[in-house]
């Protein structure tokens, strides 16, 4: 089953805007072969792009440089335990403190993780603020960056 990416980033806004949340700097985490979501979105956010193929390395950018950081299905990539921890280490790196971290999981034949295991795989450096488990699109997450988490 395919993911509608434009379905799960109105999800995504429509949470921003219910926050009060639509400025900033944005980082996309993509597959170099899927399509960008945020084609999808209100041209609001100073975007910069990142392709999942290289994000088992130190990433390419400045410490606490984004307030959002956008992830359609690439996590779920990171196969081994040392790659989601080495994602999840640079993910708050480059986050400010307080940013949101937007991840949406595609629904696909791969053992999904369980919204627990996800939660608990980001606290304490993130804290779960909403989510969805579209059955049709994939469950999707919404963590803020926990600042008092050095």
């Amino acid at each position: 089953m395919t993911m509608n990416t434009k379905a799960v980033i109105e999800y995504f806004e429509s949470f921003l805007k219910r926050v009060g949340e639509r400025k900033g700097a944005l980082l996309n985490i993509h597959s170099g072969e899927g399509e960008s979501a945020v084609m999808y979105m209100e041209p609001t956010y100073e975007v910069s792009e990142f392709d999942a193929d290289t994000v088992h390395e130190k990433w390419p950018y400045a410490d606490k440089g984004f307030d959002l950081v956008l992830d359609i299905f690439c996590y779920e990539h990171q196969r081994t335990d040392e790659q989601k921890a080495t994602y999840r280490r640079e993910l708050k790196r480059v986050m400010k403190d307080d940013g949101l971290y937007l991840l949406s999981l595609a629904n696909n034949e791969w053992r999904l993780e369980t919204k627990e295991e996800v939660e608990r795989g980001f606290f304490p450096s993130f804290v779960l603020v909403d989510y969805t488990l579209d059955a049709e699109n994939g469950p999707s997450y919404i963590f803020r960056k926990n600042a008092s988490v050095l």
